[in-house]
């Protein structure tokens, strides 16, 4: 469970966290806001960047977004990797801890490095 860092007028939020994968360190970026209603995901692992934006014409609806990254390294990595992130605002199959005021989104991540063994997690954000 991740809680978001909002403006005063809960106008615009953002949270982030790092992960180690295979030697390196992955910096996520999950920004929301309001009007327009989006999320920004960027990811970033010293190598590579990506950016990823989902504007919502209806806040109210159900939302699944995925993308799926796959890269070669060449440098320090020498294998490929491929990811599947997902967002997600169905809570039905999710367990949300009473100290989450309000769920906002999931993030599903799915990483694969070469043949190795699968990584990734699942990140609730929560507005206090």
């Amino acid at each position: 469970m991740l809680n978001v860092t909002c403006t005063k007028d809960q106008s615009a939020c953002a949270e982030c966290f790092t992960v180690r994968a295979n030697g390196l360190m992955c910096l996520y970026v999950m920004e929301f806001t309001k009007d327009p209603h989006s999320y920004k995901l960027s990811a970033m692992d010293g190598i590579s960047e990506w950016d990823f934006e989902f504007l919502q014409d209806d806040s109210s609806g159900q939302v699944r977004f995925c993308t799926q990254l796959q890269n070669s390294f060449d440098k320090g990595v020498n294998a490929d990797w491929r990811d599947t992130l997902c967002l997600d605002n169905d809570f039905s199959e999710v367990t949300v801890p009473k100290e989450c005021g309000s769920p906002l989104i999931t993030l599903t991540i799915d990483s694969h490095m070469g043949n190795g063994r699968v990584m990734g997690g699942q990140y609730l954000y929560c507005s206090p």
